[in-house]
């Protein structure tokens, strides 16, 4: 047996090393981050879209109101 395996610390981070969490959802999910950033990209494109046609829609109901008839009685 090796002296490193000897040694409780350098054996549990051998341990640890070799089963690491995040290597193993890294290989589980390849990927994931690149989804996961496609998909922020995408919302946050939507989310801009979304606020400019809530602001040409009320600049258009805006406008429609400046050019509206006067009410009767008042010349």
């Amino acid at each position: 047996m090796s002296s490193v395996l000897k040694d409780p610390l350098a054996r549990q981070e051998a341990w640890r090393s070799a089963y690491s969490a995040s290597k193993n959802i890294r290989q589980m999910l390849p990927g994931f981050g690149l989804g996961l950033s496609a998909f922020m990209l995408y919302v946050a494109v939507d989310e801009v879209n979304e606020r400019n046609r809530q602001r040409a829609a009320a600049a258009k109901h805006h406008a429609s109101d400046a050019h509206a008839a006067p009410a009767a009685g008042h010349h």
